[in-house]
């Protein structure tokens, strides 16, 4: 499980990968580092300061078939 600060940084890191980093594959190659490396450090870090209660859970995964 993770925590809510986690979530909330995960989060934010895939909205900006998908839509605010470049979409020409070496400029975001650059810019990747430099942008996402700080904020996962700081997720990383605010969650080991802030409480956790263990009462998130967001491993869910769906199982759906198309009826034919």
């Amino acid at each position: 499980s993770t925590t809510y600060i986690e979530t909330v940084f995960q989060l934010l890191i895939c909205f900006m990968v998908q839509n605010i980093i470049p979409k020409n594959k070496y400029i975001a190659f650059l810019v990747t580092p430099i942008v996402i490396a700080p904020l996962t450090v700081l997720g990383i870090a605010l969650s080991r300061v802030m409480p956790n209660n263990g009462t998130l859970y967001l491993n869910n995964v769906a199982l759906v078939r198309k009826p034919a």
